[in-house]
Order: structure tokens, then C-alpha cells, then sequence
């Protein structure tokens, strides 16, 4: 069995904002809201395993006390306590709930921060976003666009983040939730993304709010 090793894929700083108060001097001012994003990663070592994981059953789950439904692997759980305490040893950077696959190679998380956020705020999450992942040389920006699913707007923003001797990739689908930012996270190693690439959109794109 492959030695289960942990590594930080993220730590970046949110604002808390209201985009109708923005200026160019205020982008600058950000509070100590993070992202920290991990995975947990056991080497998948051959392609025939990989093979195995081409079927992929889908089934509808709610999240978040009822407040969103969503469609996740039927094989996926609420992670266990003592993975949450290796993949976020810092407890107030800990998503809401994450749910895993057995190994923790592939996670889907939701983080209902505190952060205040409007559906008129989202454009100006996008853009602060963009700009500090786009800057950071140690990540891989893919894009980033706003879309709307089910009738809600959403911020949709892909990357791949180093690890030590895998790369890491990362789908954000961010919204507002009761007037907060909603961080939901879909990642994967991208060693696996090619399997997981269209389940990976059929996840983004089942999400309602509730």
C-alpha cells in the first residue's frame, strides 16, 4: 500500500468587501480570511487502476444542514474526524464539510465562511481572485468565469497547485449563500483529473441552493 502523505496545496487571503465601496486602494486591504485547500494523496500506481475508476455512480445528496443538494459519488463520505485533523491541522481553516473517497485522492468541500457576500459582490470576489492566483508563480492558473447554475450565479475558477512530487487539481465554485461567500471545492491529483474531468462537471453543475 502507498505510504498516505499530506501536503498544502493553498493558503491564500480573502477580503471582506462590498464591491459598491470598492476602490483600487481598498483591493489592497484584505483581512485574515484564508482559503487553505489540501489534499491527501495515496499514488495511484498503475493505468489499470486507474481503468476501475472510469465508472463513476452519481447520487443526490443535501449538504450543509439542507441549505444546498448536489450530486457526489455514491462511494464518498463525510471525511472522517482524524483525516480532518491531518489535512487541516489549523481547525478555524477547515472547510464546513468535506466529503472524500477512501483513499482522500479526491475531495469535494464546502466552507460557509463568515465572509459577507451579495450576488452583486461576486464580480468583485472574481476579480480578486483572479488577481492573486494569477500572481502567485507556484500556481497554474486554468481560468476562471461567472456562471449561472440553477438559477444561481456562480464564480467558477480552475488551477493546478504543486505538491512534492504530484500536482494538484483544484475547481472552485463560489457563491452567495444567506448573504455569505460560499467556497465549494471539487480537486483531485491531476494524475486523476482525466478520469474525473467529466464527473467533475457534472458535480458543478447539479449544485441548487435550497
Amino acid at each position: 500500500m502507498c505510504k498516505i502523505i499530506t501536503y498544502l496545496i493553498l493558503a491564500t487571503f480573502l477580503t471582506m468587501f462590498s464591491c459598491k465601496n470598492l476602490s483600487d486602494d481598498q483591493k489592497a486591504e484584505q483581512l485574515l480570511a484564508k482559503i487553505d485547500s489540501t489534499i491527501i494523496v495515496d499514488h495511484v500506481k498503475s493505468k489499470s487502476e486507474l481503468t476501475k475508476l472510469k465508472d463513476i455512480a452519481l447520487k443526490n445528496r443535501k449538504v450543509l444542514n439542507n441549505k444546498l443538494s448536489i450530486l457526489l459519488p455514491s462511494d464518498f463520505d463525510l471525511m472522517p474526524e482524524e483525516m480532518l485533523n491531518i489535512k487541516y491541522p489549523i481547525e478555524s481553516h477547515r472547510p464546513t464539510e468535506v466529503y472524500t473517497n477512501m483513499n482522500g485522492t479526491v475531495n469535494v468541500a464546502f466552507n460557509f465562511t463568515k465572509n459577507n457576500a451579495t450576488k452583486g459582490d461576486l464580480l468583485g470576489y472574481k476579480s480578486l481572485f483572479e488577481q492573486q492566483f494569477s500572481s502567485n508563480p507556484q500556481i497554474d492558473f486554468r481560468k476562471s468565469k461567472l456562471k449561472q447554475i440553477n438559477g444561481q450565479d456562480f464564480i467558477i475558477i480552475e488551477f493546478v497547485t504543486p505538491a512534492v512530487d504530484t500536482h494538484i487539481y483544484n475547481k472552485l465554485f463560489i457563491t452567495s449563500l444567506n448573504s455569505r461567500l460560499l467556497i465549494c471545492t471539487f480537486n483531485c491529483t491531476l494524475e486523476l483529473f482525466e478520469i474525473w474531468e467529466s464527473t467533475s462537471n457534472e458535480i458543478v453543475n447539479s449544485v441548487k441552493i435550497l
